[in-house]
């Protein structure tokens, strides 16, 4: 697992974001109508509202014991499971992976999670 530069989450949040809209969009410099990514402006909707519950879940688990934050953490992760299966696998990527692995991993250290593992691991299907 990769040590992270200290990111304000919510930069991260607004990259993984930006990221799956751009590549939904398709190139501007070569427009493919026939273009279909496997998810929707939905999808992405889902995905952030995933991201806001987690982040506001672990928040409340500020100074918990590892054990419920990884809960935290676990419930998030098979949510975004279940979306990018509902997407085809297509909504995370190797570079949204990254960034969402980042972000969950950077959140729970900051509200008391006291390892640097790949807290996704366990439960990651994507």
């Amino acid at each position: 697992m990769p040590e992270y530069q200290p990111t304000p989450i919510a930069e991260v949040k607004q990259r993984l974001i930006d990221a799956m809209i751009e590549f939904m969009d398709g190139d501007p410099e070569q427009p493919n109508k026939d273009f279909d990514c496997g998810y929707t402006r939905e999808d992405v909707d889902r995905c952030s509202s995933i991201i806001d519950s987690y982040l506001s879940d672990v928040a409340a688990k500020n100074g918990a014991d590892d054990s419920e934050i990884l809960l935290a953490v676990k419930t998030a992760v098979l949510q975004l499971n279940e979306l990018n299966d509902n997407c085809g696998g297509g909504l995370i990527e190797t570079d949204q992976r990254e960034d969402l692995c980042e972000l969950i991993l950077v959140a729970a250290q900051q509200n008391g999670l006291t390892t640097t593992d790949d807290v996704t691991e366990e439960w990651r299907e994507w």
